[in-house]
């Protein structure tokens, strides 16, 4: 009877340390939110959710941890393309005389070249893709990840910092839009009104 007592309440104890534990994060998550939006100015017709309103409290400069499901394939391909490059240059190196510089990419797979640049390419590709990637640990969750998502795909939201605090706006493009084009007309009307000033005088 003694045994299954203790037993008994050391599982009601755990309950109460995951429900204080539950509580206290609930508590902290409430706290973070309240003070994500005094960091988050929203000036636009969207409502924001909580996850970016927290996400877009962390600063314009944050950086989110890259995802390595795809690290070592994105790796190879790039160390492909850089390849590629090379084997151009090596190839075409000096046939050109001027290169447009608004001339469209052919994406030209040359063939192998000499020796020492494809032993080059194969030893560091080889080591590239023998290479450990080191695992890092998530600084968002995937709700503020599909939060971040949403907002970059919005195209008709424009996110500023603001001029004299270290705020986060966020405004609707077209009025943003139509803001600098009022700020501009206002300064041509200045400068022609100068103009004209100085010549009136000067008559």
């Amino acid at each position: 009877m003694a045994r299954h007592y203790k037993k008994y309440a050391k599982r009601n104890k755990h309950k109460r340390r995951l429900k204080n534990k539950a509580a206290m994060q609930q508590s902290k998550l409430k706290f973070m939110l309240s003070q994500a939006r005094k960091q988050v100015v929203n000036l636009s017709h969207r409502k924001l959710t909580d996850d970016e309103y927290l996400v877009l409290s962390r600063g314009l400069k944050f950086i989110p941890s890259p995802s390595v499901k795809r690290a070592k394939q994105d790796l190879l391909h790039d160390f492909d393309e850089l390849a590629r490059k090379m084997r151009c240059r090596y190839l075409y190196h000096g046939n050109l005389d001027e290169i447009h510089p608004f001339r469209v990419k052919s994406g030209h797979t040359p063939p192998l070249t000499c020796n020492t640049l494809e032993n080059y390419l194969f030893n560091t590709k080889h080591e590239l893709s023998s290479m450990q990637i080191r695992k890092f640990r998530n600084n968002l969750s995937l709700s503020q990840r599909s939060g971040i998502s949403s907002l970059l795909n919005d195209e008709s939201l424009i996110i500023k910092k603001a001029d004299k605090s270290n705020n986060v706006v966020i405004l609707d493009k077209v009025n943003y839009l139509l803001e600098g084009d009022k700020n501009t007309f206002i300064k041509f009307v200045c400068l022609y009104y100068y103009v004209y000033v100085i010549t009136y005088f000067k008559k």
